[in-house]
């Protein structure tokens, strides 16, 4: 889930005007497949049955994970269009160059929070790659509109194994099995040094109200696996709802020593709101935007870093900030097999 999107939507902090829309000729060097690999069928993210023919060598991502994972499998010169919070993810690790130069980034309104279907269809793609946590819920469009589209489970995905399913499946699908075995052996070397035992209680703050109450994540989201896999405990990892609201006297009933919030407005902001609430001794950290709250909130190969920074949260190792200029010391790289 974009869990930065929702907390600038609750505090009717609304950004409106973003119609960068790079439409370039759309000619990107193409990967040829020989062989009698195709056609294959798989199972994808919603549980469908989907033949792919042939190489798909005209790709549209719609999501940061999804796109994570196609770069690092090789398949950046192949993508004729990314979302942009891709673009923008690539920009703040300075890979822009491993897509074409003509790529198309297609702007908010058309794939986050509604799907203009249309707008994918003109790029004449061969396979649409979506996250069926995010949209899923436009099957119906895509089908009408005659889109081949395979959905990774993405936001779904509720620890890193589903994030290995996800590469597993784009590798077949794009005949990758071997740098996709690469791209989860690393992840796992990654996520080894980080894991631990689940003992420190921890509240995840996407966004506080005035009102004093605020929205959270249960054991339905992919945080939530985050923060159990770097040795915390979700206090509310046991609501049925992945993002559920509850008020802030919760909050002083678990005590939880750990909390950490999505950065809203600017940090200032939100520790006064939360620490003015917050009543007991407990250590507050602020995650901040874009590149810090995406490496915990996108369920792609990046959030192994997001592990290693929520590792240095709970045992307190970490500043009470976590901006760009902490995650620059941890050398973000994404790897390309």
């Amino acid at each position: 889930m974009r869990t930065s999107t929702l907390a600038v939507t609750l505090v009717v902090v609304v950004v409106l005007g973003v119609t960068a829309y790079f439409a370039y000729e759309r000619s990107p060097s193409v990967t040829v497949k020989q062989g009698p690999y195709y056609p294959i069928s798989v199972v994808d993210g919603l549980g469908r049955n989907v033949t792919i023919s042939s190489f798909p060598s005209r790709i549209v991502s719609l999501a940061p994970s999804d796109t994570q994972i196609l770069v690092a499998l090789g398949l950046g010169k192949d993508l004729v269009a990314v979302d942009y919070y891709s673009y923008q993810l690539l920009q703040e690790l300075n890979m822009t160059s491993v897509l074409p130069s003509n790529v198309t980034v297609l702007p908010p309104n058309v794939t986050y929070p509604t799907l203009n279907s249309e707008a994918i269809k003109v790029l004449e793609p061969s396979l649409v790659v979506a996250d069926a946590g995010i949209d899923g819920q436009y099957l119906q469009q895509f089908q009408q509109a005659g889109l081949n589209v395979v959905f990774t489970r993405g936001d779904l995905d509720t620890n890193f194994t589903g994030i290995y399913q996800d590469v597993e499946l784009l590798g077949k699908v794009f005949d990758m099995q071997s740098q996709a075995r690469q791209l989860v052996k690393w992840m796992e070397s990654k996520v080894f040094l980080y894991n631990s035992t689940p003992t420190v209680p921890v509240a995840y703050v996407i966004c506080w109200t005035p009102q004093d109450d605020f929205y959270t994540i249960s054991r339905g989201s992919f945080i939530n696996g985050i923060i159990e896999t770097a040795g915390g405990k979700n206090v509310y990892a046991n609501l049925s709802n992945p993002y559920p609201e509850v008020s802030g006297e919760t909050i002083l009933a678990y005590r939880p020593p750990v909390i950490i919030a999505n950065c809203v407005y600017n940090v200032s902001y939100t520790t006064d709101l939360i620490n003015s609430y917050v009543n007991y001794p407990h250590r507050l950290y602020v995650v901040g935007c874009p590149l810090p709250v995406s490496l915990i909130n996108e369920p792609g190969p990046l959030s192994v870093y997001g592990l290693e920074m929520m590792r240095a949260i709970i045992n307190g190792s970490a500043p009470f900030f976590l901006n760009d200029s902490y995650v620059q010391k941890l050398n973000v790289t994404l790897p390309v097999f």
